[in-house]
C-alpha cells in the first residue's frame, strides 16, 4: 500500500513539472491528509470540535513538503505548516456548515510525530495536528427562517421531539475524512442515514476515503436525535379551572373564573419544519416557544383557547344553573410577555397559560341571594353547603375552587375532594327565644251627647274610640315567616333580617300570610273591646312600610328596631254621665272594657284619654298604672307577660272632663235650642207683624148684568 501511495505522488509531481503554468492552482490541491473530524453535541444546535489531521503532504506556498521535509523544516516553517492546516480545516468546514458559526483554535502538533527519523518513506509516518473548536449550527443549517433556532431546537428536544440533521460530508481531493458525531448522556440516536453507528449506540460515524481521487468528493448522511429523558412526555392535554366565588361585598357573589392551560394538542395548527418529528400535546413553555418562533398563527391559537373556554363556560351554566355572561381575557403576562415565557433545556408546564373572566352573580345559591345569605350568617344563622347545592362533579376540566367569606374565613374544595362544610360566624348574636310585643292603644277621640238617648228619658254620651293593634316584632321563629330549605338552619328572625327577606322576596307570601292570621286575631280582640262583632279593622300598610326603612347594613344586623305590623278600627261605646252644678262637674261614669292576656304574646293594653281629662280608674287584678305623654295626656296601661297565667281583668274608669269639653258636648244641644230658639222667635215675630198691618177697603164685585145695568143708568 505504501509503494503504491509513493508511485502516485511521485507521478503526481512529475505533472505537476511539466505543467509550471497551472503551478499556482494545481499545486495548492497536492495535500494527503487523514483527518478525523470528531463533533460532540452538546445541546441540539452547539457541538464541541476536536479535529485530528495526520499530515503525509502538504502543499505550502506552491512547494509540496512530505512528512519527513516537515519535520525537518519545522523548526522555521512551522507557523506557515499550522496557518495551512488551519485554512484548509476552515475551508472544509464552511462548505460542510454552511453558514454556521465556527471557531477553531490555532492547530497544534502533536511533539511525538516529529521526532520520527528519516527513512525510505519520506511521507510516512505522517505529522499530526490536532485543533479544538467550537460549531453553533444555525438557522440556513436547518433550511428555515426561525431567528431563535437554538431555543427553538433544544426545547422541541426537551418535549420529546426528534429532530432530523442533514448533512453533506466533504472530503477534498487525497483526504480521507472521517466525520464522528458523538452524543452526551442526554441524547440518543434515533435514526441514521448511511453512518454506522458504534455499539454503546453513542457514537455515529462517516468515513469518506478519497486520497486516491483528484478531484473532491461528497457523501450525504443525516441522522435524528432526541432526547432520553426530556422533561415533558406526557400524551394528554392538561387543564385546570379555578372558581372563587367571592362574597365579600355581601350585595353579591363576584364568580372569578380561571382556565389554567398546562398543555394542549395543537397538532392540527401547528406548522413545523420538515426536519422536526414527533410533537403532538405541547405544554405551556412549549406553545409560547412556538408562538414566539412563528410556528403557530396567533388568530389559530385563539380561536382552541375560546373553544377550550366556551366548554368550560357551558359546563358552569349547567352546574349553577345560570345564565352566566363571562368573556374570555388572555393574560399576556402568562404568554410571550412573561418574565421568562419558556427555559429550553427544561420545558414544563409553568407558569400555564390563564385565561380568565368574572361575572356578577346576584343569587349565589338556589333562589337565594348573596344578601339574603349572608343575612342569615350573620344572624346566626348556618348555611350547610354540600354538593346537592353546589355541585361541580360535571365540569370536564378538574377544578379548584373556593368560597371567600365576607369576614374573611376561605372554603376550599376540589374535584378529588367532597364538598361538606358549614358556613357560620363564630362571634355572631345568638339569639334565645322570640320577642314580640303587642300593644293595644285605645284612644279615646270624641266624647258627644246621645241626643236621642234624651227623648227617652236617658243621660248618655257616645264616646268615639280609636283602637291600633301594634304587633312589634323584634325577633320571631324563622319558621313563621320564612320557607328554608334543609340546608339553611335558622332558629329566629331578628328584625333586621325580616326587612332584608322582604327586600329580597324571600318571604313574601308568607309575611302575607302571617299579616293576615294576625289580622283575624286583631279582629277578634277589638270585636271583644266593642262588645258586638260587627266591627272593620285595616291594616295600616303606611307604618308597616316605616317599619321596614333601615341603614341597609348586613354586617350589622339585630333586633333593636321591631317591625310594626299594624291594625286599626274605630268602635263607638255609649255610657251615662253625670251633671253637677255646684261645683259644675260633668263626669262619664264607670265605662268598662274586658282586658285579656293572649297565649305566648306579651301584651300591654292602653287607654288614652284627651288631654286636660281627670281620670279615675281601677281594675279587678289591680295591674293598671297611669302615666302621662309627652303631649300631656293621661293614659291607663294593663300589661300581661307571655310567660304568666293566663288572665283577665275588667278596667273600670270615670272621666271627669274640663269646661272646654264640656262645653264641646253640649254644643249640639245649645246650638239646637238656639235654632229653635230662633226659630221659635222669628214666628212670633211674624205673627206680631202680621196682627199690625192696617186694613184694606173692601172691594165689591159686580156681576156682569149688573154692570151693564149701571152702564144703562148712566
Amino acid at each position: 500500500m505504501v509503494v503504491k501511495r509513493v508511485v502516485i505522488l511521485i507521478t503526481l509531481l512529475i505533472i505537476l513539472s511539466v505543467f509550471p503554468a497551472c503551478e499556482g492552482a494545481g499545486t495548492e490541491q497536492v495535500s494527503w491528509v487523514d483527518a478525523t473530524f470528531t463533533f460532540t453535541f452538546l445541546n441540539g444546535t452547539h457541538l464541541r470540535m476536536h479535529l485530528i489531521l495526520d499530515v503525509h503532504n502538504l502543499t505550502v506556498y506552491g512547494m509540496i513538503y512530505g512528512a519527513d521535509e516537515i519535520r525537518e523544516s519545522y523548526d522555521s516553517e512551522g507557523g506557515a505548516f499550522r496557518s495551512r492546516i488551519f485554512d484548509l480545516s476552515m475551508d472544509i468546514l464552511n462548505r460542510v456548515f454552511e453558514n454556521c458559526k465556527i471557531s477553531l483554535d490555532i492547530p497544534k502538533e502533536d511533539p511525538s510525530t516529529l521526532t520520527a527519523p528519516r527513512d525510505n518513506d519520506p511521507f510516512n509516518p505522517p505529522v499530526r495536528f490536532l485543533m479544538d473548536g467550537n460549531l453553533t449550527l444555525s438557522k440556513e443549517f436547518f433550511g428555515t427562517d426561525i431567528e431563535m433556532i437554538d431555543d427553538f431546537i433544544d426545547g422541541l428536544l426537551d418535549i420529546g421531539s426528534r429532530i432530523r440533521y442533514d448533512f453533506s460530508f466533504l472530503a477534498p481531493a487525497h483526504w480521507n475524512i472521517t466525520y464522528i458525531f458523538r452524543f452526551p448522556n442526554n441524547l440518543s440516536i434515533s435514526e441514521v442515514g448511511k453512518g454506522e453507528v458504534s455499539i454503546d449506540g453513542k457514537e455515529v460515524s462517516w468515513c469518506i476515503e478519497n486520497w486516491k481521487e483528484g478531484k473532491e468528493e461528497r457523501e450525504e448522511g443525516y441522522l435524528k436525535i432526541e432526547k432520553i429523558n426530556p422533561t415533558f412526555t406526557s400524551t394528554e392535554e392538561a387543564l385546570r379551572a379555578n372558581l372563587s366565588f367571592d362574597l365579600s361585598s355581601i350585595d353579591y357573589t363576584l364568580l372569578n373564573v380561571s382556565l389554567e392551560i398546562y398543555s394542549l394538542d395543537l397538532s392540527n395548527i401547528v406548522s413545523l419544519p420538515d426536519f422536526v418529528e414527533g410533537v403532538k400535546v405541547l405544554p405551556s413553555d412549549g406553545i409560547r416557544l412556538l408562538e414566539s418562533a412563528g410556528s403557530i398563527s396567533d388568530d389559530d391559537l385563539e380561536q382552541v383557547f375560546k373553544e377550550k373556554w366556551s366548554m368550560l363556560v357551558s359546563d358552569l351554566r349547567l352546574a349553577l344553573n345560570k345564565n352566566l355572561s363571562l368573556s374570555m381575557d388572555l393574560d399576556p403576562d402568562t404568554m410571550i410577555n412573561c418574565s421568562s415565557p419558556y427555559n429550553s433545556s427544561h420545558m414544563d408546564q409553568y407558569p400555564p397559560i390563564v385565561l380568565s373572566g368574572n361575572d356578577t352573580l346576584i343569587y349565589f345559591l338556589g333562589n337565594y341571594s348573596t344578601r339574603s345569605l349572608m343575612g342569615i350568617v350573620y344572624s346566626g344563622g348556618r348555611i350547610n353547603l354540600n354538593e346537592k347545592i353546589l355541585n361541580l362533579s360535571g365540569l370536564r376540566y378538574p377544578f379548584e375552587a373556593r368560597v371567600i367569606l365576607p369576614y374573611g374565613e376561605i372554603i376550599r374544595w376540589n374535584n378529588s375532594e367532597e364538598l361538606n362544610v358549614t358556613i357560620l360566624k363564630e362571634d355572631a348574636r345568638s339569639y334565645g327565644e322570640e320577642r314580640i310585643e303587642r300593644r293595644v292603644d285605645i284612644e279615646i277621640k270624641s266624647i258627644d251627647l246621645d241626643l236621642l238617648s234624651l227623648f227617652t228619658g236617658r243621660s248618655r254620651v257616645i264616646s268615639g274610640i280609636d283602637v291600633r293593634d301594634n304587633l312589634m316584632i323584634y325577633r320571631i321563629d324563622s319558621s313563621k315567616i320564612l320557607d328554608l330549605p334543609s340546608w339553611i338552619e335558622l332558629d329566629k328572625m331578628v328584625s333586621d333580617l325580616i326587612r332584608l327577606s322582604l327586600e329580597e322576596e324571600m318571604s313574601g307570601e308568607r309575611m302575607d300570610e302571617f299579616i293576615g292570621l294576625r289580622k283575624n286575631l286583631s279582629r277578634e280582640l277589638v270585636s271583644s273591646l266593642a262588645g258586638h262583632d260587627e266591627v272593620r279593622i285595616f291594616f295600616d300598610e303606611g307604618a308597616f312600610r316605616e317599619s321596614l326603612e333601615w341603614d341597609g347594613r348586613v354586617d350589622g344586623m339585630d333586633d333593636t328596631n321591631p317591625i310594626v305590623i299594624s291594625f286599626f278600627s274605630s268602635i263607638t261605646r255609649g255610657t251615662g254621665f253625670s251633671l253637677s252644678l255646684l261645683p259644675p262637674t260633668f263626669k262619664v261614669m264607670n265605662e268598662s272594657f274586658n282586658c285579656a292576656s293572649i297565649p305566648n304574646e306579651n301584651v300591654t293594653y292602653r287607654f288614652i284619654f284627651p288631654k286636660g281629662v281627670d281620670v279615675t280608674f281601677k281594675d279587678s287584678l289591680g295591674i293598671a298604672r297611669e302615666g302621662e305623654l309627652e303631649d300631656g295626656r293621661k293614659y291607663i296601661e294593663i300589661a300581661f307577660v307571655k310567660d304568666g297565667n293566663l288572665l283577665s281583668t275588667t278596667i273600670y274608669y270615670s272621666m271627669k272632663l274640663p269646661s272646654l269639653m264640656v262645653l264641646k258636648v253640649f254644643l249640639p244641644l245649645i246650638i239646637m235650642a238656639v235654632i229653635i230658639i230662633f226659630i221659635v222667635s222669628l214666628i212670633i215675630f211674624m205673627r206680631k207683624r202680621y196682627r199690625m198691618r192696617p186694613r184694606k177697603p173692601a172691594i165689591e164685585e159686580f156681576s156682569k148684568e149688573e154692570t151693564d145695568d149701571l152702564g144703562q143708568e148712566r
